[in-house]
């Protein structure tokens, strides 16, 4: 019964994308993103940190988001670490949030097989290959935000938070992990769009949260108005997307 309303809730959901956006690709949308929407220096402003970033061109003659981390006072928590060099695409709602619950992730599809291997699969990658309403939500481009791959990659599927005593490990940038209880808190300044992206899918996508979350979220609603900047950003968006972003 639960995954029957999940499938159908997320049928409603999609039911926007069908009349007004066809952008299914992951790689297209982060393309979009970088070419029209974060195209201008004043918002080339990593999400979690605030560092700035430019566009340069590597050896292999491909052009990388390449991250300024004395312009926010940034030290890698594991210098070594290549992706604390560039700009990675981040889902504010992660891809098990709103992946978890279909049949694809949980078990898998008859296309979903490898030949190497000899065996099929599941998650993410299936859901990827056989489901439209996966990959719609996958490159909803309100979800997605420029952000250090470092802290991508901690961040993970972690959930927002606010935590208490937690200590700083990106040198001067406020981003607090409990690796252990896998929670996050994010910065002040970013609290709000966060909020709002988790309303927005929740109303979009009838995204599953708990009551716990949606007390948070609604919370930091109040307490972070949007900005100017996060407007700019989603007229953007929108008129590329082609739905409002409504929460």
């Amino acid at each position: 019964m639960i995954k029957l309303l999940l499938t159908l809730s997320l049928l409603l959901g999609i039911a926007y994308a069908d009349g007004n956006t066809k952008i299914t690709s992951f790689s297209k949308a982060k393309k979009i993103l970088m070419n029209q929407v974060y195209n201008t220096k004043d918002l080339q402003i990593a999400f979690y940190s605030q560092c700035t970033y430019s566009s340069k061109k590597q050896k292999n003659n491909k052009y990388k988001l390449v991250v300024d981390k004395e312009s926010c006072g940034y030290t890698p928590r594991k210098p070594k670490n290549k992706r604390t060099h560039y700009i990675e695409w981040e889902h504010i709602v992660p891809a098990h949030a709103f992946g978890h619950g279909l049949t694809c992730w949980l078990e898998g599809d008859d296309k979903c097989y490898s030949k190497s291997k000899d065996k099929h699969y599941k998650g993410r990658r299936c859901c990827n290959k056989v489901s439209k309403e996966f990959k719609y939500m996958q490159a909803d481009m309100y979800n997605l935000v420029p952000s250090i791959g470092e802290l991508n990659g901690d961040r993970s599927n972690f959930t927002f938070t606010q935590l208490s005593g937690e200590s700083r490990k990106y040198g001067k940038v406020n981003f607090e992990v409990d690796f252990k209880a896998r929670k996050v808190e994010p910065p002040e300044y970013a609290k709000g769009q966060i909020a709002r992206t988790y309303l927005y899918f929740k109303k979009t996508y009838n995204l599953s949260i708990s009551k716990k979350q949606m007390k948070l979220y609604q919370a930091w609603n109040k307490q972070y108005p949007m900005t100017d900047r996060e407007k700019s950003l989603y007229k953007k968006i929108e008129k590329i997307q082609g739905n409002e972003f409504i929460f």
